[in-house]
C-alpha cells in the first residue's frame, strides 16, 4: 500500500526510549563526551563506534520530543491534521497561530553552510522570519522537504544560536516566545555542536512527519493509531 512504502521511507527507525527528560540530557552528555575521546585518542573504530552511539543517543532523545503522534496533534492546532498539506501551506498555518510573519524567499544564490540546504533568519525588531530556500530547489518534495524542516526549528522553538561562540558550554540561550511544541527546547547542559545536532535532528524529524503526514492526508492517521498501538 502507499501508506506502507510512504510510512517507512519517512518514519524514523525505533530508537532506544527515553525515561526522563533529565535521564535523557545525562545520557546526550556522556555520549558526546565519550565522542570527544575517541577523537582525541585517533582511533578510527572507536571513534566511529562512539559516533554511532552518539547519534542512536540523538535519535532517541529527539523521538521522546516529537513522536509522530505528537506532530499529528500539532497539526490539529494548525488545521491541518488528516487533510493533504504543503510546506506553504504548513507554513501560513503556522503563522496565524503563532502571530508571526514568514516570507519565503528564492535566490539564485545563497551561502549555506556545509548540508545546509536552506536558512531562516529572524528580525531582531519585529521577530519576522525570512526563510530562504535556493531556486535550484525547484517546487517539488524537496521544496517542500527542505520548508517543513526549516519552519520545524520554528515550530519546536529553537532558538538562534550565536555563531562567535565556540564548544563551551552555553548556558544564556533565549528561546523564543512562541513555539507550537508543548516541551520547551533544551538550551543549556551541551556544548553548543551538541545542541546544533540536536536541533538540526528535530527539524530534520518533523520535516520527515509533516511529509508523512501531508502526503497521506487522511490515510496518515491510520499510521499515528499503528503507532499508539505499538
Amino acid at each position: 500500500m502507499l501508506r506502507d512504502r510512504l510510512s517507512a521511507l519517512f518514519l524514523p527507525k525505533r530508537v532506544p526510549s527515553i525515561r526522563s527528560r533529565s535521564a535523557g540530557v545525562q545520557q546526550l552528555r556522556e555520549a558526546y563526551e565519550n565522542l570527544l575521546l575517541s577523537r582525541d585518542r585517533g582511533t578510527p573504530g572507536l571513534a566511529k563506534e562512539a559516533e554511532a552511539a552518539w547519534h542512536a543517543q540523538v535519535a532517541a532523545f529527539v523521538a521522546s520530543l516529537i513522536p509522530y503522534e505528537e506532530y499529528v496533534r500539532e497539526l490539529a492546532l494548525l488545521g491541518l491534521k488528516g487533510t493533504p498539506f504543503t510546506g506553504d501551506a504548513y507554513s501560513e498555518a503556522l503563522a496565524n497561530k503563532l502571530d508571526l510573519r514568514i516570507r519565503i524567499l528564492r535566490p539564485t544564490n545563497v551561502a549555506l553552510e556545509r548540508r545546509q540546504l536552506g536558512r531562516t533568519t529572524r528580525h531582531p525588531d519585529s521577530g519576522d522570519l525570512t526563510v530562504e530556500i535556493p531556486v535550484r530547489l525547484g517546487r517539488g518534495w524537496l521544496y517542500n522537504y527542505t520548508l517543513l524542516h526549516e519552519l520545524g526549528h520554528v515550530a519546536a522553538g529553537h532558538p538562534p544560536l550565536p555563531s562567535d561562540l565556540a564548544e563551551e558550554t552555553l548556558t544564556d540561550l533565549e528561546p523564543p516566545d512562541e513555539r507550537l511544541a508543548r516541551k520547551a527546547p533544551l538550551t543549556s547542559g551541551l556544548p553548543k555542536e551538541a545542541l546544533l545536532a540536536l536541533y538540526e535532528a528535530e527539524a530534520e524529524l518533523r520535516a520527515q512527519h509533516g511529509m508523512l503526514a501531508g502526503s497521506l492526508g487522511q490515510l496518515a492517521l491510520g499510521t499515528e493509531r499503528l503507532n499508539q498501538v505499538s
